[in-house]
């Protein structure tokens, strides 16, 4: 690693993004242990970083009215002082693609990609959920082909009936069913039932000596 600063300027270049990357590199996997997926790095301004949060930061998405109205919600609202953006967004597929915006400071671009780059990329690969449910290579094909799917299915079906589907689709967003249910805590009869069929869950009666 150089021992010279990595940057002394508040403006970044493609440059000292790569520095600063390798030298992140290095601390994240030899240090830390760190086993990241690959990461594609893309730089957008602030209306492309609105425009991927409006999508739920797809990188290919099928087009419905929600994300417009998303998108001209959010920017009148960063645009009047409002909100802020994210500094960046980040898609666990393989290779990871990590979007930071260009109005970033050298400094934010750093942190960013310790915390996206290689934090966010090595949970990505190691999470035993995320792993067991998806295919890290194939998450940007599979937008694609849901974007090819939906407009050959307007050509078929018709914008409108399309919308339709979209439109409860979009509606039930937050209200799936996770696959991970909690047990339901047990009541009277199902302890009674245990106690029955496991001996060794009935009470013991008190020893004579603590009468």
């Amino acid at each position: 690693m150089a021992k010279n600063p990595l940057f002394t300027d508040a403006e970044w270049s493609f440059d000292l993004l790569e520095r600063a990357h390798d030298a992140i590199e290095e601390i994240a996997r030899k240090e830390l242990g760190l086993d990241p997926y690959p990461v594609q790095l893309e730089v957008v301004n602030y209306e492309q970083m609105l425009d991927t949060r409006a999508s739920i930061g797809m990188p290919q998405i099928y087009p419905h009215w929600s994300f417009g109205k998303h998108f001209a919600r959010s920017l009148h609202e960063y645009e009047a002082g409002m909100r802020g953006l994210p500094y960046e967004v980040i898609i666990n597929s393989d290779p990871s693609i990590c979007y930071v915006m260009e109005e970033n400071t050298m400094t934010m671009q750093t942190l960013v990609l310790a915390h996206a780059a290689f934090g966010h990329a090595h949970f990505f690969r190691h999470n035993e959920q995320f792993i067991q449910w998806t295919d890290a290579k194939s998450v940007s094909d599979y937008f694609a082909f849901a974007k090819r799917y939906v407009a050959r299915c307007e050509e078929a079906h018709g914008e409108a009936r399309v919308e339709a589907v979209l439109d409860a689709a979009h509606a039930l967003w937050n209200q799936g069913i996770t696959r991970y249910v909690r047990k339901p805590m047990r009541n009277m009869h199902d302890e009674e039932d245990l106690q029955r069929l496991n001996p060794i869950f009935l009470p013991t009666k008190p020893d004579q000596n603590d009468e």
